[in-house]
């Protein structure tokens, strides 16, 4: 098993060699890797996980209330009704740029040409990695073959 670092990961200085070992001794000793083993770890200024996060608690409570109003902005739904009264219920608000903090309501980016590219494009790299992600579960393989059917129509 070779580990890597998944896009848009951030503190690129952590090594992955020096980080995943450091995981993989925190689920041995507690039988799960979860969030409060790990910050348990970090918080030792020895730990090679120390830098990942932030110690500094005003900071972090304004990082934590970024992450809500993201979590919020996600949460918004529209239902779109189309032909034949078919309803379609989507996020109302959507990241097209290269900024993930700047979000855009759903329907001025659909009328907008390259911001739907853009959002197509993203919608692929989703499937692409739902399928890697869910490859070998044969419960979900008629959804993996319904993605490269439309993969390969688009």
């Amino acid at each position: 098993m070779e580990y890597g670092w998944r896009d848009g990961a951030r503190n690129r200085r952590l090594k992955i060699a020096t980080v995943a070992p450091v995981l993989e001794r925190i689920e041995a000793r507690h039988g799960a890797l979860t969030p409060g083993a790990v910050v348990r770890e970090a918080s030792k200024k020895s730990s090679p996980l120390h830098t990942w996060f932030e110690w500094d608690d005003t900071e972090a409570a304004r990082l934590f209330r970024l992450e809500q109003a993201r979590d919020l902005i996600r949460s918004v739904t529209v239902t779109i009704t189309g032909g034949d009264d078919e309803e379609l219920t989507v996020r109302a608000f959507v990241h097209v740029s290269e900024d993930e903090s700047e979000y855009e309501n759903i329907a001025s980016v659909m009328r907008t040409p390259e911001k739907k590219a853009r959002l197509m494009e993203m919608a692929r790299r989703d499937m692409a990695a739902f399928v890697q992600k869910y490859r070998d579960l044969e419960a979900v393989a008629p959804v993996i073959a319904a993605i490269a059917r439309v993969r390969k129509a688009a």
